[in-house]
């Protein structure tokens, strides 16, 4: 949980990309830890899934980024395949402190520092 509030608190908007169906949505929008995330981007709800690069472009116009200034993290290579195929900076998931040290230097600082 505190990975995710540190973006929100930098600055920088969080979004969730899930490929859960529309039911799952519903029950999820509801969790405590939804409200850290500025959308949530279910594939149920939109018809297309990860690691579809079209699915990438919804979170980011959502967010009014452009895709190349938003970073993806995922624990499946082809779904970071995906995204970067889509113009993000994919990120293939190894914990918080690995994102962290990504964010870091992702947004310019070398120290490595979210």
């Amino acid at each position: 949980m505190a990975l995710v509030a540190e973006p929100a608190g930098a600055g920088v908007p969080p979004a969730l990309l899930s490929n859960a169906p529309a039911s799952l949505a519903r029950v999820a929008e509801r969790e405590p830890w939804a409200g850290h995330f500025r959308h949530l981007v279910f594939s149920g709800d939109v018809g297309v899934a990860k690691p579809d690069p079209r699915i990438f472009a919804v979170p980011a116009e959502r967010l009014g980024a452009d895709p190349a200034d938003c970073a993806f993290f995922d624990d499946r290579p082809e779904n970071v395949a995906g995204a970067v195929a889509a113009g993000l900076t994919g990120v293939l998931w190894q914990g918080p402190r690995h994102a962290r040290e990504v964010l870091g230097t992702w947004r310019g600082d070398p120290a490595g520092s979210a």
